[in-house]
């Protein structure tokens, strides 16, 4: 242990973390997403036509559940749902269990 080094074993994330137990409660009937940009809103529409949509001119994906966004979206990350969750706060919460 004489070698040990604290601000990488900081800098890597290795010290406990603990987990938050969440979901994500949408607030709305879907939360789209467009990938290009990363914005979320409450319609595919605020990203693109119909049109453009149909025809995958335009990357927008729409969740109607939560646990989906969470995994698609936000990668099961509670720090970036909560970011999220500030700039969106109409659009969903996080719920801790």
């Amino acid at each position: 242990m004489d070698n040990f080094d604290l601000k990488k074993y900081l800098a890597e994330g290795r010290l406990l973390k603990e987990e938050v137990d969440y979901h994500i409660e949408l607030l709305v009937p879907q939360v789209a997403f467009e990938v290009e940009s990363g914005e979320l809103a409450d319609s595919p529409y605020a990203f693109a036509t119909k049109d453009e949509i149909e025809s995958g001119e335009a990357d927008v994906t729409t969740y109607t559940d939560g646990d989906e966004l969470d995994e698609f979206v936000f990668g099961r990350s509670y720090d970036q749902a909560k970011h999220f969750e500030k700039l969106h706060p109409s659009l969903f919460k996080v719920v801790e269990k």
